[in-house]
This record gives structure tokens, sequence and C-alpha cells, in this order.
């Protein structure tokens, strides 16, 4: 060996890539890896190599009772504490009449307004977008021109 051992140990524990240093250092001592896995094994350098993980203990959530959904915006409403005036009755039931359908109710989608800033973000972002998709089928184009322009050539040269 031309380095000592604890030479082997300090070029392994300042390497970068540990792995690597090992190839490095067996033919820089002209010996094989495996020598160099001893010194370092026998220096406690090298741990030796940790068996996988053991697999973490699943829980099982508990099972609940789903609770029972409320068949009219009438009962949603009793349900989460909301008192029903006749009036607001009245508007459930209409709502209700009006989005009937033969297999099921269906509920109407309610539109928020978006906040001019949020509205304005997702502009900026969409412009974005549409940014980079223009380049890159700009780019696609050129690519594409190259290579017609590659294989033209290699089929009248004869070599395709």
């Amino acid at each position: 060996m031309m380095m000592s051992d604890s030479e082997i140990c300090q070029s392994y524990k300042d390497a970068k890539k540990k792995s690597g240093q090992i190839d490095i250092l067996a033919q820089l001592n002209a010996t094989d890896p495996e020598s160099i896995r001893k010194i370092l094994k026998d220096n406690n350098v090298l741990e030796a190599k940790r068996g996988p993980k053991p697999k973490a203990n699943l829980r099982i959530p508990e099972q609940r009772e789903v609770p029972k959904m409320p068949e009219s915006a009438k009962e949603a409403a009793k349900a989460a504490g909301v008192p029903v005036t006749e009036e607001l009755a009245e508007s459930f039931e209409k709502i209700e009449k009006d989005f009937e359908t033969p297999e099921e109710k269906v509920v109407p989608h309610i539109r928020v307004p978006l906040p001019p800033i949020a509205r304005e973000a997702i502009e900026e972002k969409l412009s974005d977008l549409e940014s980079k998709i223009k380049y890159h089928e700009d780019s696609l184009g050129k690519l594409n021109a190259q290579y017609k322009e590659l294989v033209d050539y290699l089929t009248a040269e004869g070599k395709l």
C-alpha cells in the first residue's frame, strides 16, 4: 500500500462522494475496493449497511357513523341552526321545484364574484402560460424544420 490506513480513512472522510472514493483509493493504492472497505471498517469509518427501515404501523381510523344528509334545503338550514322563516321556506321550495329532475334534485351553482386583485392574478398567470405555450410551439416548429432538412439531405445522399 502506498497510503497509510489513517490517510485512507481521512481521505474517505473528506470525500464528497464516498462510494466513488473507495474505488479511487483502491486505484491509488494498487489494490481492490474490498481491501479499502476492510481498512475503513477496521477503523470504524465505514459503517455496516443498515437494513430496510421498518414499516410504519398503520393506524386504522375509528369507524364513525356517517351523518344522514338532509333531504331538503329546509332540513339543511335547520341542521345548521339557521332559523327558517316562512319566507325562507317558500324560497327553498321554489328552488327545489325549479331544479328538480326526474332522476334527482340538482343544486344550483352559486357564483361568487372574484375580487379584482384575484382576477388580475389569474389573468396574469393565463397570459404567462399562453406566452410559454407560444414559445414552445415556435421551438417545436424550428426543430421540426431542422429534422426535415436533415432527413431530406440524408435521403438525397442515399444514406437513409
